[in-house]
């Protein structure tokens, strides 16, 4: 995939649009990510494993992270065979990675970020927050309440009706929101928070 927004004016030694969330706004500036900072861990085979096998650590096995990736799998089958009502609870861990995999601060066993890499045009990004619609999901997703703040009241409606398809919608649509890959009802694509263009307007303007 091809970079996030270019930004005119950037060194070849930087990856055009990468921004580190965790220093980005340190001191009003934006500072980009160098391309040997940049895990080759692809972002979506990560995002894939984190949302649908994070329970059993295929995510950390995939980023490099075996100890870790073993103790969530020891974990999830433990809880599993003392009660298949624990089972649960090996999820929450899961979705605080799916966050911060979305806040693009999740790092593979070399220290590297793993980051999305997409390109897209001023038009095509919703003004609608990723990060919200990220909670909403996580947390309201069975009612359809990333449906509704993104506008798709009728995609809502039916979430609501049928909780989510049974949990089922609710998965996909988190996947689809940590890989830009869910719109609002304008058609347009739901992008990370902490990459919005009034950053790029104040980063351009210095």
């Amino acid at each position: 995939m091809s970079e996030i927004i270019g930004i005119d004016g950037s060194s070849d030694d930087y990856q055009t649009g990468l921004l580190n969330s965790t220093s980005e706004k340190h001191n009003g500036n934006i500072v980009q990510l160098k391309k040997e900072d940049l895990s080759p861990v692809d972002y979506e085979t990560q995002a894939f494993l984190t949302i649908f096998f994070g329970n059993l650590g295929l995510h950390y096995f995939n980023a490099g992270h075996s100890l870790k990736g073993a103790a969530t799998l020891i974990t999830t089958l433990g809880l599993g065979c003392l009660s298949i009502n624990l089972l649960p609870i090996t999820f929450l861990p899961q979705l605080i990675h799916a966050w911060h995999l979305n806040q693009g601060s999740c790092q593979d066993s070399d220290g590297k970020l793993i980051r999305q890499v997409i390109q897209l045009k001023k038009e095509e990004i919703s003004c609608a927050d990723q990060g919200v619609a990220l909670i909403l999901n996580m947390v309201l997703g069975y009612a359809g309440g990333h449906q509704f703040y993104s506008g798709k009241t009728l995609k809502g409606v039916l979430m609501c009706i049928t909780g989510g398809f049974c949990g089922l919608w609710t998965v996909i649509n988190t996947y689809q929101l940590i890989t830009c890959g869910f719109r609002d009802s304008y058609g347009k694509i739901v992008y990370p928070s902490y990459l919005k263009e009034d950053e790029h307007n104040s980063w351009k303007n210095r």
